[in-house]
């Protein structure tokens, strides 16, 4: 089962992002910190398609106990793509409305389906509870990424 701790970073850990955005210009929010380095735009919609990639991979865990998946890397998404091509406004909505159905998945989740496995590469097999620790701190990491672009801007 979650840990208390998991629903909450889920419930809230993504509000910080809507925080920094709407503390900073929508002028600052495409600028690159350097050539091909993504902008806070970029993260945020890097941060609104992973939730899909996501969610996607909940549902993958839950229907077929012990599937593989590869690594995710967003510039080999197509899918990705679209997603920069959003505007902030929009990509902060699909992140808020995707994290809202990843929350109520997390909030139904039985004990055997927590128990379910899916297989990372790099980190092995992992029950969803695990998973959704790693979708933590991967988010963890882009929002620190998201700040340190907002004191820059």
């Amino acid at each position: 089962m979650l840990h208390p701790t998991h629903i909450h970073q889920l419930e809230h850990q993504h509000e910080l992002v809507v925080q920094i955005f709407r503390r900073t210009s929508p002028a600052s929010w495409k600028a690159q910190p350097e050539p091909g380095k993504w902008s806070m735009h970029d993260q945020l919609a890097h941060l609104a398609r992973y939730q899909q990639v996501f969610l996607g991979r909940m549902q993958e865990i839950l229907d077929h106990d012990g599937v593989s998946f590869q690594r995710y890397v967003a510039e080999n998404d197509p899918q990705f793509a679209v997603t920069q091509n959003e505007s902030t406004e929009n990509l902060l909505e699909l992140l808020l409305k995707t994290r809202a159905e990843i929350v109520s998945r997390a909030h139904s989740l039985s004990a055997e389906e927590s128990g379910r496995k899916g297989i990372h590469p790099v980190f092995g097999p992992m029950d969803i509870t695990t998973w959704i620790e790693f979708f933590l701190v991967h988010e963890g990491h882009h929002l620190f990424s998201v700040f340190k672009l907002s004191r820059t801007a």
